[in-house]
């Protein structure tokens, strides 16, 4: 059954895509800053764009971070409000999840 709202349906998909790692890298990859190699999370958006909820996505990244594949950073802010800004540093690349299969 359809949701009225969203049209999506309700409920979970049966199953997470077995690829979802690397479309999370590719994701982060297309957003990245070529020089610093520094990514925003914006995990909401990213979510919605694989069509995942947020725990799942939590936790995939939660595996590339413990493969090596991604660093959280965290950078103060621009202005001297004193906050902090979490990004993700790619330490590899979408292609270097295949290599070690």
């Amino acid at each position: 059954m359809k949701h009225k709202a969203t049209g999506r349906p309700r409920g979970r998909p049966v199953k997470l895509p077995p690829d979802l790692p690397e479309q999370i890298m590719r994701d982060l990859e297309s957003r990245m800053d070529a020089a610093t190699r520094l990514v925003e999370p914006q995990q909401k958006a990213m979510s919605k764009r694989l069509s995942v909820s947020r725990s799942s996505l939590r936790r995939k990244i939660e595996v590339l971070r413990k493969d090596g594949f991604i660093e959280t950073k965290y950078i103060p802010s621009e202005t001297d409000s004193g906050n902090i800004r979490r990004v993700y540093k790619l330490l590899k690349s979408p292609a270097d999840l295949h290599v070690g299969s």
